[in-house]
């Protein structure tokens, strides 16, 4: 059986937070992507910002999140949704 391979550290990104316009870590990312967008023969697309089209939106805290897109980045589900009977 091989041995397991080390990965390599991620540092936590830091990019300029939509709501208050510093550069902060990053906690939630907001990705809207076009509907017409396909990945058949896309074979040099590596990330949501190789995309044409894509916006992405960084936020620090779900404070700085606007109040339409705040329910998706909570988690709703209670303990009684993960028991399986």
């Amino acid at each position: 059986m091989p041995r397991m391979q080390k990965r390599p550290y991620v540092e936590p990104i830091r990019r300029k937070c939509e709501d208050t316009q510093s550069v902060k870590q990053v906690q939630h990312r907001y990705i809207t992507i076009p509907k017409a967008w396909t990945s058949k023969g896309n074979k040099g697309i590596h990330d949501f910002t190789d995309i044409p089209g894509a916006v992405v939106t960084n936020y620090s805290s779900t404070e700085g999140v606007p109040e339409d897109l705040r329910e998706e980045f909570i988690n709703s589900y209670d303990e009684e949704q993960f028991i399986r009977p």
